[in-house]
């Protein structure tokens, strides 16, 4: 067995529930997972920046509202379903979904947004 050596060293800071940064392992990522990394897109670097932001300022002095980083946590009524969800026995629900999303919840959000905004969506 080979082993590859000298590959780069991330390190991938986490947020616990109170905001503040928890240290974590070093993650060792692959030559071409380092270049997919550098040539990220502009959504990311936002992320990133964020990150960056809050280790030199505290993150309870950042508002990062960049994709996927509410400042508010959802509805409780929210998790008591999910918890429902990841409880119940539903054939295949670990595996991925297609790229559009699963038809019935598209369908459901169209209806739920047609009602909501006077408009006929599908």
């Amino acid at each position: 067995m080979r082993v590859k050596k000298h590959l780069p060293v991330y390190l991938f800071p986490c947020t616990g529930a109170d905001g503040n940064f928890v240290k974590g392992a070093d993650m060792t990522i692959a030559k071409k997972i380092d270049g997919f990394i550098s040539q990220s897109s502009f959504i990311r670097k936002m992320f990133e920046e964020g990150v960056r932001l809050k280790k030199r300022y505290g993150a309870e002095n950042v508002f990062d509202f960049s994709l996927g980083n509410p400042n508010l946590n959802p509805p409780e009524d929210f998790c008591e379903r999910l918890q429902q969800l990841v409880a119940a026995e539903i054939p295949g629900k670990h595996m991925y979904m297609p790229n559009a999303g699963y038809p019935e919840t598209r369908s459901a959000v169209a209806s739920a947004v047609s009602s909501a905004q006077g408009v006929t969506l599908t």
